[in-house]
């Protein structure tokens, strides 16, 4: 903790230092794991996170051979990552800064947004620009979800179950992120094409761009034992 060594969470102020779990000035009161479960936000984060990391592994794994596909390189496709590298590093320092004064809900929404555009843009691109525009979107949508998957957790739930909390949902992007290459090779080899498996993710991503706004700050753990909120 770092008040055992008289420092501060990043963002509180020096009245808090006292206040034992805090965010931003606020009490926090720690939710244990089986609490956590109990809440709506936590199991939207779970299916957001499981969409990303199914999603994105997949593409990331199949992204040459959907070049390919359209009738571009080997070398485009290499592109197309350095692209995406540079948008994602570029707007995690804005993610970063408008976590700090945007509701989470907002920013996951808007991760969600950038997944579904850049999968769009590579069901069909008819020039490279097109192509490259699709790294742009998944880049900066990925910026700001793992921006909100890496402040939710300890602003909605507090720190003293953080780890396990967090384990949990290490477990599902796991899982989620070996099933995206299977899907789309599977599909691919009995379609002929990767445009069943893409369109098949923006089926999935459409719905949780609003079921995100959901995922709002739960009530305190005696509350949440008793209902989902």
């Amino acid at each position: 903790r770092p008040e055992s060594i008289g420092l501060l969470p990043d963002g509180a102020s020096p009245e808090a230092k006292n206040r034992g779990n805090s965010t931003n000035g606020q009490e926090i009161t720690s939710f244990t794991v089986s609490q956590a479960f109990r809440t709506r936000a936590y199991w939207i984060m779970a299916i957001a996170s499981s969409l990303w990391s199914m999603i994105g592994t997949g593409i990331t794994f199949n992204i040459q051979p959907i070049f390919m596909e359209h009738g571009f390189t080997v070398e485009n496709a290499a592109t197309w990552f350095t692209i995406s590298a540079g948008a994602s590093a570029i707007a995690f320092l804005i993610s970063g800064i408008l976590a700090d004064r945007v509701r989470l809900n907002f920013l996951l929404s808007f991760g969600l947004m950038g997944l579904m555009a850049g999968i769009f843009l590579l069901i069909y691109f008819p020039s490279l620009l097109v192509g490259y525009a699709s790294a742009i979107a998944l880049g900066i949508g990925n910026s700001f979800f793992f921006t909100v998957l890496a402040t939710l957790y300890v602003r909605f739930y507090g720190r003293t179950h953080l780890g396990k909390i967090r384990g949990t949902m290490t477990t599902i992007l796991v899982a989620s992120s070996a099933l995206g290459p299977f899907i789309m090779g599977f599909l691919n080899d009995q379609f002929g094409g990767y445009g069943v498996s893409l369109w098949g993710f923006v089926a999935v991503v459409s719905p949780m761009i609003f079921l995100a706004l959901l995922a709002t700050r739960p009530k305190t753990p005696h509350q949440a034992g008793n209902q989902i909120n």
